[in-house]
């Protein structure tokens, strides 16, 4: 996705920020998976709030709704958050459609 948002908006900068909802990842282990999935800033940033009020908040704003997989984890489906310089929640976006997600971007 990052990929063809940079192709598609070469003259902006562009960054993806993973936010994590499980109050289990600690601060290593979000540095793992970004290890595992090459994320390196300023390009791909791994974060996840510093605790469950921070957490409500967060998926209050952008409307996040966490499903539990019945294994202890949780249902990822892509959805991509289009959030602009401000901090603004921009658009949502369906995680089929990579595509329109790159050409979306301001």
């Amino acid at each position: 996705m990052l990929a063809l948002a940079s192709d598609a908006q070469p003259d902006r900068k562009i960054a993806l920020l993973s936010i994590s909802f499980d109050p289990r990842d600690d601060r290593e282990a979000l540095q793992l998976y970004g290890e595992r999935y090459g994320a390196t800033a300023p390009g791909w940033r791994i974060a996840a709030t510093a605790d469950e009020r921070g957490l409500a908040a967060l998926l209050r704003t952008f409307g996040v709704v966490v499903i539990p997989d019945g294994m202890g984890g949780f249902v990822h489906d892509g959805t991509v958050y289009l959030v602009d310089w401000r901090g603004h929640l921009a658009r949502i976006l369906d995680p089929d459609a990579q595509q329109l997600a790159a050409a979306a971007l301001p």
